[in-house]
């Protein structure tokens, strides 16, 4: 296997500009770093099921399956318009840090929220599915 290689694709996903990508940059202006870090943490935690799903077989059967597919990518294109609308209606006020803190419930809206955008996200699916295979030696003596 080619570790570098793998690392270099995931690092190129990793910082090309998606959903997850321009949520973080929004909490990040608007809540403010420390915040921002709590949705971070969400997409991470997103991204490492679907990485998971994906390495378990889920994946393929998802890509397998136009329905289920092309569910979750409807899904998570309503999700998205839903944010964008939220956020454009929202009146834009000057950011407190301490009461947004608290408003915000200690940072669990903005992980759940930056969880439920990385796992509605269909091209993180089809990359997990199309890049493990592709770094998985199927003849290799497993650990466990």
């Amino acid at each position: 296997m080619d570790y570098w290689l793998f690392l270099l694709i995931c690092l190129v996903a990793t910082f090309s500009p998606g959903p997850a990508m321009l949520l973080a940059i929004k909490n990040s202006a608007s809540f403010g770093f420390w915040q921002s870090l709590r949705g971070i943490a969400g997409n991470i935690a997103a991204v490492m099921t679907l990485a998971s799903l994906s390495a378990a077989g889920l994946g393929a059967i998802i890509l397998a399956s136009d329905l289920l597919f092309s569910l979750i990518k409807v899904i998570g294109g309503l999700y998205l318009i839903y944010l964008g609308v939220k956020a454009w209606k929202s009146r834009y006020t000057k950011p407190d840090p301490q009461t947004d803190a608290k408003s915000l419930g200690s940072g669990k809206k903005l992980f759940m929220e930056a969880y439920v955008v990385g796992m509605s996200n269909p091209k993180a699916i089809a990359f997990y599915t199309a890049v493990f295979p592709q770094f998985i030696d199927l003849n290799q003596a497993s650990v466990y």
